[in-house]
């Protein structure tokens, strides 16, 4: 095969370097690897440049240096990885600038989405970032500088559409593979790929954060296809028993939701039973506790607005404001009842983005007169999740990340819809209309915390940390909150002021000469799968051994969420201890 590597952004190493590894395995498999990069193009401003906290309004002199860094990069990828291609800048002779200025010139607020060059529908895909850097959630600039920044945006995915035309004529290769298909420029390049009859494959670091950057996510098509296809192979697999390295492998990552240091975390950290929800909240100590837990619009509407993923039709909420309307008036005749509505904190400023949403705005204005058994718990109370899950008896739930780390606890989870998440939602507690909805939350009521939750939920992070991803840990080995010591943090800092780039050139130096899993990557390339889940029956253990290395990770998790708080003040550690203790959990 011909492999066309579609590669702007190396000043993003943790993503330039993987993907380099990716493309040399593909090499030593003996298919031909065409490296294509940016050469300094997306200057107006680029997803490098984001994540360096710049935009395409900061002074050229300071994005130019993220250009510097990038263009070093690639140089170190080229030379040591013998990668070798065109860059972006070197393919738009005069007379295609002149024609993408003539198109810039034509473009208004009015027409900005209907811009297609080549296959490519330009004027949507460059909204991507754009709409989540802003937290969108509709198609409207408020200001003038936000539609300059789209502007430069839509620029870029012109550069790109029309050097990938020119780039795929000439090697006319087997496919496309680039970083993240969401990306604007990336997924431009893709499209005019497909406009010549040439699949795409998607390359993202794992869903797993104590590992993010040591797997690797391949996928035909984007990150959505992916998941959809294991969310459709998820009955064939729901039966299937995980063993204790598994186990942990999904532990590690929740204990890494716990500290709330990873910028993918939006929850604080667990206070450890300190907290005292329901006295903050003015919780009786007889009624029983609902959390609705909200999710972002902004991600799901961007990824809508370019076309990757399509809006569910027919949803018994079509939005969340009517679902909380709904269960408000559901409550309020419910003097037994609690309900917490949690905002999602990616709604206001955190760790990633310093913006305010436009629904968090909406939402300030419609939590009014409420109820006195309902309570709103916003980002600013500093309030955890895991402190929440603490009091909670039933979590409600619409696509957020939170219904499965909550039901790995043992708490039900009830949905309204199976579409919405990106993970299979438990059909024991999902009402796709009113009567079911509202029985399936009595149903979670009635059963409470249960040990058949949380055995799901391992099965399930079990296909997404290691049946749908490829271990590239003995070619990367960075570990994003580790802990050096003061020694090695001292050494570090002094080789930095030796050589800023010295980790860079250490990781080319020190990479092995084949990856251990060089031969599964060549395979998937090879079989035009979706997913590396495809290729392979994941072994089961046994249903015995199964329960007690569950039972081993949840005393793990009980020593990490209580190490200096008497579990007798705590529900949930009450429970995870009987759980831990059990020799049948049930």
């Amino acid at each position: 095969m011909k492999l066309l590597f579609f590669s702007p952004h190396a000043a993003l190493w943790v993503h330039a370097f993987p993907e380099a590894l990716i493309a040399q395995a593909l090499r030593q498999a003996g298919h031909e690897i065409v490296y294509v990069t940016c050469g300094g193009q997306f200057s107006l401003g680029c997803t490098a440049m984001t994540a360096h906290g710049l935009s395409s309004e900061t002074p050229r002199e300071e994005r130019e240096k993220v250009c510097a860094t990038c263009k070093l990069y690639t140089g170190l990828l080229r030379r040591h990885f013998r990668l070798s291609g065109s860059d972006v800048a070197l393919e738009l002779p005069i007379e295609d600038r002149e024609e993408i200025g003539r198109i810039m010139a034509g473009v208004t607020r009015d027409n900005f989405q209907t811009v297609e060059v080549h296959g490519a529908q330009v004027g949507r895909a460059a909204l991507y970032e754009f709409l989540l850097e802003h937290k969108k959630s509709a198609l409207t600039f408020t200001t003038d500088s936000e539609w300059r920044r789209y502007l430069a945006a839509l620029e870029n995915t012109l550069y790109a559409a029309f050097a990938a035309k020119r780039i795929i004529e000439r090697e006319n290769p087997d496919a496309l593979v680039a970083y993240n298909t969401l990306y604007g420029v990336n997924r431009v390049v893709c499209q005019v790929g497909a406009a010549h009859g040439k699949p795409h494959y998607s390359l993202h670091a794992g869903f797993n954060l104590a590992h993010r950057l040591q797997t690797l996510m391949p996928s035909k098509g984007d990150v959505f296809d992916l998941l959809c296809k294991a969310v459709a192979m998820w009955p064939s697999l729901a039966d299937l028993p995980i063993d204790a390295t598994q186990a942990r492998l999904v532990t590690d990552h929740f204990l890494e939701l716990l500290t709330g240091r990873s910028v993918f975390a939006y929850s604080a950290a667990q206070s450890g039973g300190t907290d005292n929800p329901r006295k903050m909240l003015g919780i009786a100590g007889d009624q029983k506790v609902l959390c609705a837990t909200l999710s972002s619009y902004d991600e799901r509407f961007a990824a809508e607005a370019i076309g990757a993923r399509k809006p569910v039709p027919g949803l018994l909420f079509p939005t969340q404001a009517e679902w909380l309307r709904a269960l408000i008036d559901y409550v309020a005749t419910r003097p037994g009842l609690f309900l917490i509505i949690r905002v999602h904190p990616r709604e206001f400023p955190n760790k990633r983005e310093s913006a305010t949403s436009d629904h968090a705005r909406q939402l300030e204005e419609q939590f009014r007169n409420l109820p006195a058994n309902v309570a709103i718990n916003w980002p600013t109370d500093n309030l955890s999740l895991y402190d929440l899950a603490e009091t909670t008896d039933v979590f409600l739930n619409a696509w957020s990340s939170a219904g499965k780390e909550m039901a790995m606890l043992g708490i039900p989870v009830v949905s309204y819809s199976e579409d919405l998440a990106l993970y299979p939602v438990d059909e024991r507690y999902l009402g796709t209309d009113s009567a079911t909805y509202f029985a399936a939350i009595e149903r979670a009521l009635s059963d409470g915390w249960r040990f058949e939750n949380i055995r799901r939920v391992y099965r399930w992070y079990t296909v997404e940390f290691e049946h749908i991803v490829i271990d590239i840990a003995d070619g990367f080995g960075m570990q994003e909150h580790r802990s050096l010591g003061w020694t090695r943090d001292k050494i570090e800092k002094l080789l930095r002021l030796i050589d800023p780039y010295w980790q860079q050139r250490r990781d080319c130096w020190l990479r092995p000469r084949r990856l251990a899993s060089q031969r599964l990557i060549a395979r998937f390339f090879e079989s035009g799968a979706i997913s590396t889940l495809e290729l392979s029956t994941p072994a089961a253990a046994s249903a015995a051994s199964e329960a007690s290395a569950i039972r081993t990770e949840i005393a793990r998790i009980l020593r990490v969420m209580y190490p200096q708080h008497d579990a007798r003040d705590s529900r949930l550690a009450r429970w995870l201890t009987r759980i831990s203790q059990a020799q049948q959990p049930a």
